[in-house]
């Protein structure tokens, strides 16, 4: 998505949009998905799918390149997205490596879950060859912009 809020689609093939919309004033009204193509498109309504999100924000995740070191075998990658903020652990160990997350100043921000121990933290275990991905999100986005989220790994 780019950001005048367009999707620019440029190779054929199917395509899963999601659209959730946050009115103000606690509105309800209905949202216009459009596409332009010299072939006929075909919209379709498809079940919820579980743990949506974690499954996409890994996607966005995987394709950052923008990693740090936790210890010598684990890496996370950290990013924002939409109104997301997300960091994927990976172990590259041969044992499991559990970290916790600690936050000291939330605003407007919500800790996933199920790794959820409290509004401020955050602990999870990651298996050798695995990566686990937590994220934080925004809960009022129409909100005043000010959305600070200060925090800090323990492990």
């Amino acid at each position: 998505m780019t950001k005048d809020g367009k999707v620019h689609i440029k190779e054929a093939g199917d395509y899963i949009i999601r659209a959730k919309v946050c009115w103000r004033h606690g509105r309800e009204d209905t949202c216009t998905i459009s596409a332009y193509s010299s072939t006929e498109i075909v919209f379709k309504r498809i079940p919820n799918v579980k743990d949506f999100l974690t499954k996409y924000l890994t996607l966005v995740a995987k394709l950052n390149k923008d990693e740090g070191s936790l210890t010598d075998t684990c890496v996370r990658v950290k990013g924002d997205y939409g109104t997301y903020i997300y960091t994927m652990v990976t172990n590259n160990g041969d044992k499991d490596f559990t970290c916790t997350l600690l936050c000291s100043k939330i605003v407007n921000r919500k800790l996933s879950k199920p790794h959820r121990v409290s509004k401020k933290k955050f602990t999870m275990t990651v298996a050798p060859g695995s990566s686990q991905l937590i994220f934080l999100k925004m809960i009022d986005p129409v909100a005043n912009s000010d959305h600070t989220t200060s925090w800090r790994w323990k492990d």
